[in-house]
């Protein structure tokens, strides 16, 4: 079987592979060849951004989690909250005080409700 480096699904697939194994720099590496052939896909920019964000390259990941919310990657209300979540983890991080909060109150106002007992 030959191998196709210009294949997107394969390097997404493989990026899958090493999120989910708890792999972040491969993945992350695969995400990167991804987008490389795909620089518009704002879910792969969210998924890199979290494989920084557990690898500690809290810059990277903020920049990666930015740019997928500006692709629509937060238009879905699950990704939304991860992805609200971390940024504002990060911006704090960056001691981005301010911008942190108001992504926190985003995330507080559009958080779904609690289920009572």
């Amino acid at each position: 079987m030959a191998l196709n480096p210009q294949w997107p699904d394969g390097w997404w697939d493989l990026g899958m592979l090493g999120y989910s194994a708890s792999d972040y720099a491969a993945a992350a590496d695969a995400l990167t060849h991804f987008l490389q052939l795909m620089p518009s896909a704002g879910p792969t920019f969210a998924l890199r951004g979290l494989c920084e964000f557990e690898s500690a390259d809290y810059s990277a990941s903020l920049a990666d989690i930015q740019r997928a919310v500006s692709l629509g990657a937060a238009n879905d209300a699950r990704n939304a909250q991860i992805l609200w979540f971390h940024e504002a983890l990060l911006l704090a991080h960056a001691s981005r005080f301010e911008e942190a909060l108001s992504v926190y109150q985003t995330l507080a106002r559009t958080a779904p409700p609690i289920p009572s007992c």
